[in-house]
């Protein structure tokens, strides 16, 4: 591919709801957006064709693809390319380190904004963008916001969300309306029905694995499992 991407098998696509989040936060081509995800209109501006040789286009795709932790021709080895990726994951970042440096600076007993403020825009100036413009009040919005743009598709936001329940920050109702806002976005199976249920309340707690389960008589599966 003219991009540098190897082809793949259609999963993890990103809906338009992501691009609309990051050309809200900055310009179109800013930093953050370029590493997150690309369009049809700009993979086809590269010299790649969409789709496969017949045209058919992958499962679930919604007009564009997650470009972080992509695939690359350049990391492929062999005897087969397609199982044999070089891609380096990173399981910790330094601007996530940062963001919860200014989370956990927020909700201490002696909340100190300017030190939280400080670290928000290391993480903005990196991306490219302009300094955090929330009042000391609002702080901790900006600090969702830039979860969500900064560590998009890193794994992050269910369990942020979660916490932000847990810690009085957020509301359930608040992360209702925040997931069940993708829904629409998703690929739907038989009837046209989502494959991703609206959310519930059980959606707090992960269930317990069957096996562990079965092997602990006294473990108790979380309630609505």
């Amino acid at each position: 591919l003219p991009v540098g991407m190897s082809g793949g098998w259609g999963f993890g696509y990103p809906n338009p709801l992501v691009d609309t989040l990051f050309r809200r936060e900055g310009p179109a081509n800013n930093i953050r957006r370029q590493a997150t995800l690309m369009s049809s209109a700009e993979l086809t501006a590269a010299g790649v064709t969409v789709g496969n040789a017949s045209g058919t286009l992958a499962y679930g795709y919604a007009g564009y693809i997650r470009v972080k932790y992509a695939s690359w021709l350049s990391e492929r080895g062999g005897p087969v390319g397609e199982l044999n990726y070089g891609t380096n994951l990173r399981y910790m970042r330094y601007a996530d380190v940062l963001l919860m440096a200014a989370e956990a600076n927020i909700l201490k007993a002696s909340p100190d904004n300017t030190k939280a403020r400080g670290y928000i825009n290391q993480v903005r100036t990196r991306a490219g963008l302009g300094a955090a413009p929330e009042a000391d009040a609002n702080l901790f919005t900006r600090i969702v916001k830039e979860r969500e743009m900064e560590l998009a598709f890193e794994g992050w936001r269910y369990l942020d969300l979660m916490r932000w329940i847990k810690n009085g920050k957020m509301t359930e109702a608040q992360v209702q309306t925040l997931m069940d806002a993708c829904i629409p976005y998703l690929p739907k199976g038989a009837g046209n029905v989502p494959y991703r249920k609206a959310w519930q309340t059980k959606y707090k707690l992960l269930a317990i694995p069957e096996q562990e389960i079965l092997t602990n008589p006294n473990a108790v599966q979380n309630d609505g499992y």
